[in-house]
């Protein structure tokens, strides 16, 4: 597992016993998000140091850095392209090989503080400060439809494992899930007493876990 911390670095450790694996220092401010490629062999870590760092996942070695501040990361399903959030309103998708700067999303109003992209790889999902979750063409940036049913920041969002529904945490203290084809809203989970920060999907569908301010984690079933 990997770790993303205010300390500035990324720390890999085993799951099963806890030990550390090692540390990376690359980053010289606090990272805000860390992901896994598709296939375990590269770490993509994002700071407040205006960069996001690719690197090796066996040994920490260095391989590419993009500049941009940016609040998270998720790689595509292939792992050949990287998609970011930031603090200036947009999201990028960017090749994960070289660095070069692909589609940039520039809808929102507002911060964009989470990413994921569909199971097949062809739409990403954006969630902001501007209460919003805009889903869009990863291929070319094109606005495909807005999810207005936050009354705050959205902090995370992620696809059911089937790329049909479409789960959202907000600062409104709710976890949302709604059709991610046409934005129809399906239910909302009241489960965190206080801001919910984070959300994802069993790999079957079948059960949801949240997570907020309130301390604890949350795991229910969407049926």
């Amino acid at each position: 597992m990997a770790s993303a911390s205010n300390d500035h670095t990324v720390q890999v450790w085993n799951a099963a016993s806890g030990d550390n694996v090692y540390i990376y220092p690359g980053h010289s401010a606090q990272v805000n998000g860390v992901a896994w490629s598709p296939v375990g062999t590269r770490i993509v870590s994002a700071s407040d140091d205006n960069t996001v760092q690719v690197w090796n996942a066996r040994d920490g070695s260095h391989l590419l850095t993009y500049h941009n501040l940016v609040n998270c990361v998720a790689w595509s399903p292939d792992g050949q392209l990287i998609a970011s959030g930031s603090d200036d309103y947009t999201a990028q998708v960017w090749d994960a090989r070289n660095g070069n700067l692909l589609p940039r999303y520039a809808h929102h109003r507002g911060a964009v503080r989470s990413i994921a992209w569909s199971p097949d790889g062809t739409r990403i999902a954006s969630g902001s400060n501007d209460y919003t979750v805009q889903v869009w063409d990863a291929r070319n940036g094109n606005l495909l439809l807005t999810y207005n049913g936050h009354s705050n920041n959205v902090r995370a969002v992620a696809w059911s494992p089937d790329g049909q529904l479409i789960i959202s945490a907000s600062d409104d203290d709710t976890v949302q899930a709604w059709d991610a084809h046409n934005g129809g809203f399906l239910f909302t989970s009241y489960g965190n007493s206080s801001a919910a920060q984070t959300a994802a999907w069993s790999s079957d569908g079948g059960l949801i876990a949240s997570g907020g301010y309130d301390t604890a984690v949350q795991v229910w079933s969407p049926a």
